[in-house]
C-alpha cells in the first residue's frame, strides 16, 4: 500500500483541526456572548437600583435634617414653654418659607406636643403655597386648618377631639423617643392624603416634650420616581415593610394598572432566593422585561422594598447584532488562516524554532521578542505558539504585577519604602548632592479608624496622600512607608528652603481641614527632618535620622517639626543612662511624691489634691518630670513608677486628717501603659487594702488618648475601679479627640480642663469660648470640672462665673511635700483669694 506524501499526511490533519477547532470556538464564543449579554444586563440592572438607591437617600435624608434643625431650634429657644404656640407658630412658618422652595418633597413642616397642641405650615398644591395647621388655646384646642399661612385667612376645616399623642407622628416616640420615620398613614384634614413623616423626639430633661414633624407625600415619591422613569424608560414600584404600595411608576407607552402591579409584586415575591427576575407581556408591550427587587433602608427606621423592570430591549441594546457580526467575522479569519497555512505549509518548522528563540529571550527578561501565531500553519504549532504567547503575557504581567506591588502602595498609589529606595538610588546617581528627606507621622490615626471606619481612614490617607503629591510637584519623591507614616524626598536644588518647605508641607498636612462625607476633619502630624549627601550617604541613614527627629517631636509636648542634629544620637545615648538610673531611683529611695490642693472654686475650701511624682538625684540632683516622664514612658519603667506614687501617695495621706474630710480625694494619675496592663484592677485593690485608704477617697486620672485609644477591656476595668467608689477623671480635656458623643459613653466623673486653655483665656476669645463650652457640656452630662493651670485672680474670677466647679495651680498654692499639704489642711487659704467675690 502506498503511504501517503508528507504533504498530504500533514494538510489534511491540520485542515480537519482547524476546521473542529473554528467550529469549537465559535460554538463557544457564542455561548460566552449570551453570558456576558445577561451578565451586562444585571450589572446594568444593579448599577441603576443603586443609583437609585443614591437618590433616594437624597430625597429622604433632606427631611429628617430638617425636622432635626427645627427640634434643635426648638429646644434652644425654648419656644415650647408659651402658654400658647403664637412664637413656635412665626417660627415654623418663616422656616417654611425658607426651605419650601428647596425641598419639593416636603409636603407639611409641624410641631406637636403632649398637650395636645399642634402648629404647622402644610404645602398646596405645587407652589410653595402654605395652609397653617394650629390646635392650642387660641383655637379652643380644636384640629383648625385655615387656607392660608395665618390665621387671618379663612378656616377650611375644623375638628374636634382631635388627639395628636395618639397620631402616628407622636404616639411612637412617647415609647421610643428617637428619631424616626412613621409607617404610611393617612392625614386627617380635608384632602386625606396619604404620607409618611421624619419625626425628631423634643426632650427636656430627658423627658419628651413634643415631636418635630416633616410630611414627605407620596406624590414627591411619586414625582421623584416619574423623573427616573422618563430618564431610564423603566418601571419603579416602592412597597414599605408592611407590603403597603408607595409610589409607582411607568413609561408614558406602558399603562400600569393594578393587576400588573400585583403581578409585578407577585413575581418580585416568587424570586426571592434572586435579586433578578424576567416578567412577560407587562399590559400593552408584549415584549419581554427583566426586574431587580432590593430591600431600601434608610437610617431611623425605614424599610423599603424597590422594584425596578427594564425592557430586555433596552439592556440588550445591539450586543445580539454585534455577537453575529463578531461570528462572522470569526470565520472569516479562520477561512483565511486555512488558506494561508495551506501555502505556507513547506515553512512548518519555522514557528516552533521562534517559539524557542523567545523562549531564550524571556530567560533574559527580554519581553519585547514576540511570536507572530499567523506563521503557525498547523494546530500543533498554531497552539504551541499561542499558547507560548499568552503564557509570556501572563508571565510578564505577573512580573510587572509584583514589580509594582514592592514599588508602590495599594491605597494611595505612592511609592512604598522599596520604591523610594530604588528612585533615590537611581536619581542620586543623575543628580549628586545634598538630598533632604522629611518623614511625616499622623498622629492618633488609630481613633480615627476606630470612630469614623476603616473606609474613611483610607479616604484620608488617600486625601493626605493627594496633598502632599501637590507640595512636592515633580522634582521630590512622595512615599507611604506604614500606616500613617509619609516620607518625602527633596532634591539638592530645594535644599536651601528646607525650614519654608516643611512649614508648608505641615500646615497642608495638618493645618487645613479635610472635607470627608460632608464632614470636616483636622489631623495632627509630627515632622522630622534631615539633610545629607547622596550617594555618598545612603538612603537608610537618612531614614534613621529622621526617624530620631520625628520621635523627639512626638516626646515634647506642643513641638511638630523638627531638624537632626548630631546631639540627638547623644541625647538618645543621654536618656538611655538616664533611664538605667531612673530603674534604681525606687531603690535609693530618691523619688519623691508632692502634692498641688484642688480648691472648690465657690467655697475655696480645699477639696482635694493631684499627686505629682519627683525625682531627687544623688547624682543629677532635683531632675524635671518633664524630663524623666518621657523616658519612663517609652519603657516598662513607667509601670513601676506608677504603683511606686500610687502606693506612697495612698499611704501618706492616711496619716493626715484629710481622710477624714468628707469631700477631700486624692487625684493620681494613671499611664496608657499602666490602663492595658490585665492586673490594674489588682494591683490598684491591694494598694487600697494595703494602705488602709478609703476607696471613695481616691480618684484615677487618665488621659483622653488613653480612653479613646483602648478596647472594651479597658473600660470594663475602669468600670469596675468605679463600682467600688473610685472615682475616674478625664485629664488635658481638649487637646484631644474630646467630643459629646465619646463623653457621655465613657465611665469618667470628671474632666480637668488643660491649663493651655486657662493661660490664654485673657488674650483669646477663642480659648474663652472653648472653656465655657467644655463647661456647660460637662454639666449637660453631669461630670465635674476641674480646672488646671490657674495662675492669676483674674483667671480664678472668670472660671467661678462661668460654673467650674474647681481648680488648682500655682494662684491657690504651688506643689509641694506632704507636710504642706498638712499645713493647708490646719489653716485658711491665702488672703489673696478672698478677693473673689462668691
Amino acid at each position: 500500500m502506498k503511504k501517503p506524501s508528507l504533504k498530504l499526511a500533514i494538510t489534511l490533519p491540520y485542515v480537519l483541526s482547524l476546521l473542529i477547532i473554528l467550529g469549537s470556538f465559535a460554538l463557544l464564543w457564542r455561548l460566552d456572548q449570551d453570558d456576558m449579554i445577561e451578565r451586562q444586563s444585571n450589572k446594568l440592572l444593579n448599577a441603576m437600583q443603586a443609583t437609585l438607591h443614591e437618590r433616594l437617600n437624597n430625597v429622604l435624608d433632606a427631611p429628617m435634617q430638617l425636622a432635626r434643625f427645627q427640634a434643635s431650634e426648638i429646644i434652644s429657644n425654648k419656644l415650647y414653654q408659651f402658654d400658647t404656640l403664637s412664637q413656635l407658630e412665626i417660627f415654623n412658618r418663616r422656616l417654611y418659607q425658607a426651605t419650601a422652595p428647596g425641598i419639593p418633597q416636603v409636603s407639611a413642616l409641624a410641631y406637636a406636643d403632649l398637650e395636645r397642641r399642634i402648629v404647622g405650615q402644610r404645602r398646596n398644591g405645587q407652589d410653595e403655597a402654605a395652609s397653617l395647621i394650629l390646635q392650642d388655646q387660641r383655637t379652643n384646642n380644636q384640629l383648625t386648618i385655615y387656607a392660608g399661612p395665618t390665621q387671618q385667612n379663612p378656616i377650611i376645616k375644623r375638628s374636634k377631639d382631635y388627639d395628636v399623642r395618639q397620631r402616628p407622628f407622636l404616639k411612637p416616640l412617647i415609647d421610643n423617643p428617637v428619631p424616626q420615620w412613621t409607617q404610611l398613614y393617612v392625614n386627617e384634614d380635608e384632602k386625606h392624603a396619604a404620607t409618611v413623616s421624619a419625626i425628631y423626639p423634643i426632650s427636656v430633661n430627658d423627658r419628651l416634650i413634643g415631636t418635630s414633624i416633616v410630611d414627605v407625600g407620596l406624590k414627591g415619591i411619586s414625582d421623584f420616581l416619574q423623573q427616573e422613569s422618563a430618564q431610564t424608560g423603566g418601571i419603579f414600584i416602592i412597597l414599605d415593610s408592611m407590603g403597603q404600595l408607595i409610589a409607582s411608576v411607568s413609561p408614558e407607552d406602558v399603562i400600569l394598572s393594578t393587576p400588573a402591579i400585583e403581578r409585578i409584586i407577585k413575581a418580585a415575591e416568587a424570586n426571592t432566593e434572586k435579586t433578578n427576575f424576567k416578567l412577560k407581556n407587562i399590559e400593552t408591550t408584549p415584549a419581554q422585561w427583566r426586574g431587580h427587587v432590593t430591600h431600601y433602608h434608610h437610617a431611623y427606621n425605614l424599610d423599603w422594598t424597590l422594584i425596578t423592570a427594564l425592557p430586555e430591549k433596552l439592556l440588550r441594546g445591539d450586543s445580539r447584532r454585534n455577537q453575529n457580526l463578531s461570528l462572522i467575522a470569526l470565520v472569516g479569519i479562520g477561512l483565511a488562516t486555512l488558506l494561508i497555512g495551506l501555502f505556507f505549509i513547506r515553512r512548518l518548522i519555522q514557528p516552533i524554532m521562534e517559539t524557542a528563540n523567545a523562549a531564550r529571550q524571556i530567560s533574559s527578561r527580554n519581553w519585547e521578542h514576540h511570536v507572530h501565531s499567523s506563521r503557525g500553519l498547523t494546530q500543533e504549532t498554531t497552539t504551541l505558539v499561542e499558547a507560548f504567547s499568552e503564557m509570556s503575557g501572563q508571565l510578564r504581567t505577573a512580573f510587572d504585577d509584583m514589580r509594582y506591588t514592592l514599588q508602590y502602595d495599594q491605597l494611595t498609589g505612592l511609592l512604598s519604602m522599596q520604591g523610594l529606595k530604588e528612585e533615590a538610588l537611581e536619581h542620586a546617581e543623575h543628580d549628586p548632592g545634598t538630598w533632604s528627606l522629611a518623614l511625616l507621622s499622623l498622629e492618633h490615626f488609630r481613633i480615627i479608624n476606630d470612630s469614623m471606619g476603616r473606609g474613611i481612614g483610607d479616604r484620608l490617607l488617600c486625601a493626605v496622600a493627594e496633598r502632599l503629591q501637590q507640595h512636592a510637584g515633580i522634582d521630590c519623591l512622595v512615599a507611604r512607608l506604614d500606616g500613617a507614616d509619609f516620607a518625602i524626598l527633596y532634591p539638592p536644588s530645594l535644599s536651601g528652603q528646607m525650614d519654608e518647605h516643611v512649614e508648608t508641607l505641615m500646615h497642608l498636612v495638618a493645618g487645613t481641614p479635610y472635607d470627608i462625607q460632608q464632614e470636616e476633619v483636622i489631623l495632627k502630624a509630627n515632622l522630622g527632618w534631615t539633610q545629607r549627601d547622596l550617594p555618598r550617604c545612603n538612603l537608610d541613614d537618612l531614614l534613621r535620622f529622621a526617624s530620631i527627629a520625628l520621635n523627639r517631636t512626638k516626646a515634647i509636648p506642643d513641638l511638630h517639626i523638627m531638624r537632626f542634629r548630631s546631639e540627638m544620637v547623644e541625647s538618645l545615648v543621654e536618656e538611655t543612662r538616664l533611664a538605667a538610673e531612673l530603674s534604681r531611683a525606687a531603690a535609693d529611695d530618691e523619688l519623691l511624691t508632692w502634692y498641688q490642693p484642688i480648691v472648690d472654686l465657690h467655697t475655696f475650701k480645699m477639696v482635694g489634691a493631684e499627686a505629682l511624682m519627683r525625682w531627687h538625684s544623688q547624682v543629677r540632683g532635683m531632675v524635671s518630670p518633664a524630663q524623666f516622664i518621657p523616658v519612663a514612658e517609652q519603657s516598662s519603667l513607667i509601670l513601676t513608677l506608677g504603683e511606686w506614687i500610687l502606693n506612697d501617695a495612698c499611704q501618706k495621706l492616711t496619716q493626715t486628717p484629710l481622710t477624714h474630710q468628707q469631700d477631700f480625694r486624692l487625684h493620681v494619675n494613671l499611664s496608657a501603659r499602666q490602663v492595658l496592663q490585665s492586673d490594674l484592677v489588682d494591683t490598684i485593690e491591694d494598694t487600697i487594702a494595703r494602705t488602709g485608704l478609703s476607696p471613695t477617697k481616691l480618684t484615677l486620672e487618665v488621659t483622653e488618648s488613653v480612653l479613646l485609644d483602648q478596647n472594651r477591656e479597658t473600660l470594663r476595668k475602669l468600670e469596675t475601679l468605679r463600682r467600688q467608689g473610685m472615682h475616674i477623671s478625664l485629664d488635658d480635656f481638649g487637646t484631644g479627640y474630646s467630643s459629646l458623643a465619646y463623653l457621655h459613653r465613657l465611665p469618667v466623673d470628671s474632666l480637668k480642663i488643660d491649663q493651655s486653655f486657662i493661660r490664654e483665656m485673657r488674650d483669646s476669645a477663642s480659648s474663652q469660648a472653648i472653656v465655657r463650652a467644655i463647661i456647660a457640656m460637662a454639666e449637660g452630662v453631669g461630670v465635674e470640672v476641674v480646672a488646671e493651670g490657674v495662675e492669676t485672680l483674674e483667671q480664678a474670677e472668670w472660671l467661678r462665673k462661668m460654673g467650674c466647679q474647681m481648680a488648682q495651680g500655682f494662684f491657690f498654692a504651688k506643689p509641694g511635700d506632704i507636710q504642706q499639704l498638712k499645713q493647708m489642711a490646719n489653716t485658711p487659704l491665702p488672703l489673696k483669694t478672698h478677693a473673689i467675690k462668691p
